[in-house]
């Protein structure tokens, strides 16, 4: 090859010295030529006066004439000759240049092609440092995420661990999975590796006791579960639907918190990433109300150490916990957080039961401004928006435990409305639940004094009177009930379903539907969902991306369950256990 490049290379430069040879010849002949015919024109000139007889004065001699118009040949002939010898030199430069840089071009490509190597950038493999995704070996199930140490590093997904021996991430084991040490099964929700009686290896098993049950879901499938322990999950503190899936804070019995990612897989697969918070700090918060705002996920709570029940702000960003600080003073109940526009505000009572409010605006803390006094429960806020126009709401249970409206007009001026009759009597301190949907309805639900659930509906702006939910009035609950849309809240079409879920006295979990709820207002009777188990939490709700819906609870022995709302029937499955990470088919 490189023989034939030198044959190639000497042939291009034979064509060249031959081109620069014809032009130099050419260009000598031409001069000589020029130079002849200049030396010549004069003598005959002279030879052709001499032969002429004829008196030049007074008229100018014809040899004067003559050699007037033959120096003025002479002249134009210079000229001419310079002109066209520089015109053969501009030719011959032109021509020796463009040759020039032709080979020259040609040999830089020929260094150039046989010099350059390709270059492949470097993958990083597990906890080595990286900036981007593509920077880890994905095909190993490495993503560049952020570790303890707040540094981007390539590491496996919560639900996974790397394998030594086989060099990429592998499922962390859940009960009976084989197992050699205790990273490979999922610690985060009580399992560890070891080797229970009779069992010739070792399995993941639940850290507080060994023994199992068989459950059956819907879909005629028994599936093995541990019996984690009656001290599981404390509380599903609060769920925040983001872009891309749903993040819930969840309090364990050992008070530690754990956050929980509800994502779908396909459409017919739901997966429940847990994560441990390891920070002790959060123990003091064992209640929290979050909002999500410009990446950051702002969680406020009342803290127990201390007897001033101090207001605490816990900060979650992308790279995990951030950081927590005291913002208030004495208070009492539990705090609200609310996301608007360009800040996040929290809502609670002081000592004196007085409501005020504290804003978070480009990482400054406003300073407090009061709302109501005389309250005797907890708020709750939303922010009613309409085509035009969007409003705050707030609701509280006053001093004579009837459900009062704030109402927003301008910034730091408020109207108070009392809500049905002063003998409408609410039980619980707790916050009532109140939403909107669509343009026209918005709605209250609270437990009365007799234990049983009610509903206020406000139509076109003018509040009705309180009224039970089903005629019978047989069942009284426990705790206030979750309120779900089938759509979007400020939808308005006619298959915009409105669901109500309770838990009865019997712990029992009921279901209350209104059809095109944002027109109608006819919730029906409660109906049992699964009576055979017992719950008492089930009011987080999870709206995915993908359009999918569930709630999720904790039954009697500290699980967490979850139901689905089936799209195709917008009915909602049997509940079931959510402390899987594999994924599952939740539908059939």
């Amino acid at each position: 090859m490189s023989q034939f490049k030198i044959f190639i290379n000497n042939k291009k430069s034979y064509r060249f010295i031959l081109t620069v040879g014809i032009f130099v010849t050419f260009s000598l002949a031409t001069t000589i030529a020029l130079l002849i015919w200049y030396l010549l024109t004069p003598v005959y000139l002279n030879y052709k006066i001499n032969q002429t007889n004829f008196i030049c004065p007074p008229h100018p001699c014809p040899s004067t004439t003559k050699t007037s118009t033959s120096s003025t040949l002479s002249s134009k002939s210079k000229l001419f000759l310079l002109y066209f010898l520089a015109l053969i030199d501009s030719l011959i430069a032109s021509t020796i240049l463009t040759t020039s840089i032709s080979t020259m071009q040609t040999s830089i490509s020929t260094i150039s092609s046989s010099s350059t190597e390709p270059t492949i950038s470097k993958k990083h493999t597990y906890k080595e440092s990286c900036v981007q995704l593509y920077d880890c070996y994905t095909e190993y199930g490495l993503l560049c995420e952020y570790g303890w140490n707040e540094n981007k590093s390539c590491l496996c997904e919560g639900s996974h661990y790397w394998s030594v021996q086989q060099n990429k991430c592998l499922r962390k084991g859940e009960i009976n999975d084989s197992c050699d040490i205790d990273h490979q099964c999922h610690r985060e929700i009580g399992l560890v590796c070891d080797k229970p009686p009779g069992v010739s290896k070792k399995i993941c098993v639940n850290r507080f006791c060994c023994f199992f049950f068989v459950i059956s879901l819907s879909l005629n499938q028994n599936l093995l579960i541990a019996n984690l322990g009656q001290t599981t999950v404390r509380r599903i503190v609060d769920c925040i639907n983001e872009n891309y899936a749903t993040k819930c804070l969840v309090l364990g019995t050992n008070n530690i918190y754990h956050m929980v990612t509800v994502r779908s897989i396909t459409e017919k697969e739901l997966s429940f990433d847990w994560f441990l918070i390891d920070n002790r700090v959060l123990e003091e918060l064992p209640q929290l109300s979050c909002t999500f705002n410009n990446d950051t996920e702002y969680c406020f709570g009342l803290s127990i150490q201390d007897t001033q029940h101090s207001l605490k702000l816990a900060q979650f960003t992308q790279k995990g916990f951030h950081s927590i600080e005291n913002i208030g003073g004495t208070n009492r109940g539990t705090a609200f957080g609310l996301t608007n526009i360009n800040n996040v505000a929290v809502y609670v009572r002081n000592s004196q039961n007085i409501l005020y409010r504290r804003i978070i605006a480009d990482d400054e803390i406003l300073s407090a401004h009061n709302i109501a006094s005389s309250l005797s429960g907890d708020p709750m806020c939303y922010i009613y928006e309409l085509l035009t126009s969007r409003q705050i709401y707030c609701f509280a249970r006053n001093s004579a435990y009837v459900l009062t409206e704030y109402v927003e007009l301008s910034k730091d001026t408020w109207q108070t409305t009392q809500l049905g009759n002063p003998t409408d009597r609410i039980r619980d301190e707790t916050a009532p639940v109140c939403s909107y949907v669509g343009q026209i309805h918005r709605y209250c639900f609270v437990i009365f004094e007799n234990g049983q659930i009610y509903r206020i509906l406000s139509k076109s702006g003018v509040w009705s009177t309180w009224q039970s939910i089903g005629r019978e009035q047989r069942h009284q609950f426990i705790s206030q009930p979750a309120f779900i849309t089938s759509k979007l809240l400020n939808q308005s079409s006619p298959d915009q379903t409105c669901y109500l879920l309770a838990i009865d006295t019997n712990n029992n979990l009921q279901l209350s539907t209104n059809l095109n709820c944002a027109v109608l207002d006819n919730f029906s009777e409660w109906i049992p969902i699964s009576p055979n188990l017992k719950f008492k939490q089930f009011d987080k709700t999870f709206r995915l991306r993908d359009g999918n819906i569930g709630v999720l609870g904790i039954d009697g022995q500290n699980r967490p369950y979850y139901i689905f709302l089936d799209p195709k029937t917008n009915r909602f499955t049997s509940p079931r256990p959510a402390f899987t990470v594999k994924s599952e088919q939740f539908r059939p």
